[in-house]
């Protein structure tokens, strides 16, 4: 069992692995589908966010590519928590999820430990909220509260944060004792690209004497883990520091991808990815890597959409990219078509030196990687590189066409062409 009264590393590393072990018991839901999938392949990168190598404060930024997982993962580490405790784990989970909508609901989950922080913070500001035992994660002891808020657009953080500083607040007040408080806050949103950078400068050294706090007086912890989606947010914050730590999670790798693959497959659920691969006469395993490059979230979007229709929009987000980059750099037709090729012929790693790479950043096209801690494993690709990548190979394939046709302007078969090696 672990000493809640031990020090906080040998704590940390016992309770990580504890979470980790429990992930076995977690399933992904998918709603509009009706079906929910085993959890795989993240142990790696819950051990690191359990027990992160914080320099000073405990304070990180986590993103990566859109539909890569972070979400579920925070979901996961709940569910962990709440299962290994009677193990011996000493992690607590908060997990603040902004609405999917604006004007929805705003969901606050949370293990055990959390419930008297939370309750008595929304009966203290009049929320009206309903309780659900048992979460989105189906798991006796973790609460899940939605508390209906019609906000505003662009007004999600002015809801979110002052809710949750509440709720520190009282921790910080009256914490356990040993215990190791995480609180999720997933995917900021906020009013301008520099509003991430703005607020972590801001909670980073907070954060910190909070946990030097709870630390003296009970032997427990506090860190924060706040998650992004938007590549040029997280571009904008420097690199990881003793103020906070920059972290990159990745899709799934290729084995479990393709478990996922398969496993959808075998359900029905794969819409006509099956019936596609097998006129294009590749598998449907080797299709899905090339086109989606481990992430589930567009796996089940291209089944929803169909195949031609899911790489049509693959190709309108790069051309709208690229026409802006294009309009606000002032590049004649024929330098941006130089780009792309030169992109095309060296991969991932031309990006960043682009003068394209700002609004493929902007519209989560591309994603930068330097300076942040990387939490999974990158595959070898040409679509990925150290520095700078695509987010999806789709998008790789689709400079990759406009530069075989010396065009900005090109068609889902010209891409499907070139994802199958075709001249």
């Amino acid at each position: 069992m672990i000493n809640p009264r031990g020090g906080l590393s040998e704590r940390l590393a016992g309770s990580s692995n504890l979470v980790a072990e429990a992930f076995s018991g977690y399933k992904v839901k998918i709603p509009w589908l009706k079906l929910t999938l085993r959890f795989r392949d993240r142990v790696g990168e819950a051990s690191k966010l359990v027990n992160p190598p914080y320099i000073a404060n405990p304070m990180m930024i986590l993103y990566g590519p859109l539909g890569c997982g972070k979400s579920e993962i925070a979901r996961a580490l709940l569910y962990g928590a709440e299962a290994s405790r009677g193990k011996g784990s000493t992690v607590e989970i908060l997990l603040l999820t902004a609405p999917e909508a604006e004007g929805g609901v705003l969901s606050i989950e949370y293990t055990q430990g959390f419930k008297e922080y939370v309750e008595s913070t929304l009966r203290g500001r009049g929320f009206e909220y309903s309780v659900h035992i048992g979460g989105s994660v189906g798991l006796p002891g973790v609460a899940s509260l939605s508390v209906g808020l019609t906000i505003e657009p662009g007004q999600v953080e002015n809801i979110r944060l002052p809710l949750l500083w509440s709720i520190i607040d009282k921790l910080v007040a009256n914490p356990g004792e040993g215990r190791d408080y995480i609180v999720f806050l997933d995917e900021f949103r906020g009013v301008s690209e520099g509003s991430l950078k703005s607020f972590v400068e801001k909670t980073a050294d907070t954060i910190g004497r909070m946990h030097s706090n709870i630390m003296d007086r009970g032997n427990s912890s506090i860190s924060m883990i706040v998650s992004t989606s938007d590549s040029i947010a997280a571009y904008h914050i420097g690199p990881y520091s003793p103020k906070y730590l920059k972290a990159h999670m990745w899709n799934l790798p290729f084995k479990a991808f393709n478990e996922v693959v398969e496993e959808l497959g075998g359900r029905g659920a794969l819409g006509d990815l099956e019936e596609a691969s097998r006129r294009l006469g590749v598998s449907v395993v080797d299709l899905s890597w090339r086109l989606f490059g481990g992430n589930v979230r567009e796996l089940l979007l291209a089944s929803a959409l169909g195949l031609e229709g899911w790489v049509r929009r693959a190709v309108a987000n790069v051309t709208a990219a690229l026409a802006k980059a294009v309009r606000d750099r002032r590049l004649s037709e024929s330098e941006a078509v130089s780009e792309v090729k030169r992109i095309g012929e060296e991969g991932a790693g031309a990006l960043s030196t682009s003068p394209l790479y700002d609004e493929m950043l902007r519209r989560n096209i591309a994603i930068d990687l330097v300076g942040a801690l990387g939490i999974s494993d990158a595959p070898r690709e040409k679509w990925v590189s150290e520095g700078s990548s695509f987010q999806l190979p789709i998008y790789f394939h689709v400079v990759r066409a406009m530069a075989d046709k010396r065009s900005l302007h090109v068609g889902p078969g010209d891409v499907v062409n070139v994802v199958l090696g075709i001249d």
